[in-house]
């Protein structure tokens, strides 16, 4: 039995094991950044914390173009993997690799020849606060070392759980982390490196988590593989028009991390306010993943279902998706809330700064579930790139409202409006959407379609559609003789008809008959039966173990007269598709 639905579902079980994965990984990265945080903190002191707190926009600074890349080249290769183009999403995915190494090797010689500019961009004024310069310059110089393996890790780790080794990508996080403690624990009781073995230690991290990532292009059935022979530029403006949300995302969130650390750092009167700001960002960015972890699932999922026209499929992902969202973030949210003195314990002793975190950290907790849905929703619209929408929530959301609301409320409330402003931004940004939804439909939502911003006479008309789950051979013999009728009512000839008929029997049994399920549930079918423009689309999807239906189909008679047949593997999923003339 499932989180969102208590009858045996095929995408909600898609997205959950996936969503939880993305997840897990995504926190495991961070717990690396919240580690050095809390060391540094304890062991060399607040002024060294506060330095190294104030280089998360940097931080953002190596993502920006690397998950940039990713997300295209995730766009891309869900369509083309939806479609049954392998070497197109080869192609991608070759790509994708060596333009994340071009802008690693900038980014190294961005540290190495000009850190001060770095540091201006991060809005850290060296003259205002000189003390601070030591502390950033020695943690960068040992975490540049790390860049490159960070790049490709964004590159490579989304397509690994696409590529149904998700288990992998999960592990290769936990190894992350505990690298990271153990390097930790190292520098400040055996090496007695300082901040600079802080960044270093991350910086090994990131490079043994690398590594193991690499284990599964070794394996011979890898769907996904480098070569430089399927290095195609033509793609690049693919990727580029793909990511482009991700890029307008990002862009704002420097920026409006680089414009509320001024604005904390005029309005701030002690280092105390400076350090609970920084623990905001630390908690925030670690619970934050719950929300990237569900968006990034997203963004293939809706790319998948948005290729074969598939609005059931969709509308159904959505409500998983936001509903995933209120339960996991909506809960999370709840305990950070009731441990937040707990929580900022561990960082210092300092009433002062205690006092201050605590605030910001049960602000940052009632945001929580607006921005895990709020992400979720931006990715979906990524994923149908509806790229005008998404581009306007993008800098709504991560720069515009989070900045007036932090200035309007630093002014009258100081520090402590600045912290505040997380949660009352997110609950504008859902009155915003809200505004749009109902200009864009001239009134008042009225469906939940009014939500998804899909095209018109997207999935065609519902009389064009079957949609069923089929679960016993009985339902598989049910929806045969249904389809033929189906065929006949849209003046499909009886022996195309009487075909469909008998595929639908013939491979969806096989699929009862002989199918293991991944989660130990009985083997359930997500179905779905589409005629448009004169021709007919099967669909069938499972979270079976691989049956390996090409061989198999290719070599029955029945198939033989069919137009065209796909299979795809993603997700710990088989899905196959029928087109027949």
């Amino acid at each position: 039995m499932n989180l969102i639905s208590k009858k045996p579902d095929v995408i909600s079980g898609i997205f959950l094991s996936t969503a939880l994965a993305m997840i897990f990984t995504q926190v495991s990265g961070v717990v690396a950044r919240i580690i050095d945080g809390v060391v540094t903190s304890s062991f060399l002191g607040a002024e060294a914390y506060s330095a190294v707190s104030l280089l998360a926009p940097f931080t953002d600074v190596i993502l920006w173009l690397p998950v940039f890349i990713s997300t295209g080249s995730q766009v891309l290769c869900s369509q083309f993997t939806g479609k049954g183009n392998r070497d197109e999403a080869n192609s991608v995915f070759s790509l994708s690799i060596i333009l994340s190494l071009i802008i690693a090797a900038v980014l190294i010689l961005l540290c190495i020849f000009i850190p001060h500019k770095l540091f201006e961009v991060c809005g850290v004024s060296l003259e205002e606060y000189p003390e601070l310069y030591p502390h950033m310059l020695s943690y960068l110089q040992g975490y540049m070392f790390g860049i490159p393996a960070m790049t490709l890790i964004q590159v490579i780790g989304p397509m690994i759980v696409m590529d149904n080794n998700k288990l992998l990508f999960s592990s290769s996080a936990a190894l992350l982390c505990i690298s990271d403690i153990i390097g930790d624990l190292l520098n400040v009781y055996v090496f007695d490196g300082g901040v600079f073995g802080m960044g270093l230690a991350s910086s090994i991290a990131f490079i043994l988590q690398l590594l193991y990532l690499f284990t599964h292009f070794l394996k011979k059935n890898s769907y996904f593989t480098f070569s430089l022979k399927s290095f195609n530029l033509s793609y690049l403006s693919g990727i580029a028009s793909a990511g482009s949300p991700t890029l307008v995302l990002r862009f704002a969130t420097i920026f409006r991390d680089i414009f509320i650390n001024r604005i904390n750092l005029a309005i701030a009167l002690s280092t105390a306010a400076v350090a609970a700001r920084g623990m905001q960002n630390d908690i925030n960015t670690l619970l934050f993943c719950i929300g990237l972890g569900i968006g990034k699932t997203m963004i293939t999922m809706s790319g998948i279902y948005y290729s074969v026209n598939d609005l059931y499929g969709l509308k159904r992902l959505l409500k998983c998706a936001i509903r995933a969202s209120i339960l996991i973030a909506g809960g999370s949210g709840v305990i950070v809330f009731i441990l937040a003195n707990f929580i900022a314990g561990f960082y210092t002793s300092d009433p002062e700064i205690i006092y201050l975190s605590v605030f910001s950290i049960q602000c940052m907790a009632v945001s929580l579930a607006f921005d895990s849905v709020s992400l979720a929703f931006q990715n979906y619209l990524q994923g149908i790139q509806n790229l005008k929408m998404v581009n306007f929530m993008n800098f709504a959301d991560r720069f515009f409202v989070p900045i007036v609301t932090a200035y309007i409320l630093g002014i009258y409330f100081g520090s402590m409006g600045i912290m505040a402003s997380v949660a009352v931004g997110k609950f504008i940004l859902v009155l915003i959407i809200f505004a749009v939804v109902c200009l864009r439909k001239k009134g008042l939502p009225t469906s939940f379609e009014d939500y998804m911003f899909l095209p018109k006479n997207f999935g065609g008309a519902k009389e064009d559609n079957i949609y069923s789950q089929l679960s016993t051979l009985n339902d598989v013999k049910n929806e045969s003789r249904r389809a033929k009728d189906f065929c006949l009512q849209h003046k499909i000839d009886s022996q195309k008809s009487e075909l469909m008929s008998m595929l639908i029997e013939e491979i969806a049994g096989n699929i009862i008959k002989n199918g293991k399920s991944i989660n130990n549930q009985p083997v359930s079918i997500d179905y779905r039966l589409f005629v448009y423009e004169n021709r007919i689309c099967l669909t069938l999807r499972d979270c079976c173990h691989k049956l390996n239906p090409v061989s198999h189909y290719d070599e029955s008679e029945l198939t033989k007269q069919v137009k065209e047949i796909r299979y795809f593997g993603a997700f710990n999923s088989n899905n196959i598709i029928v087109y027949l003339n």
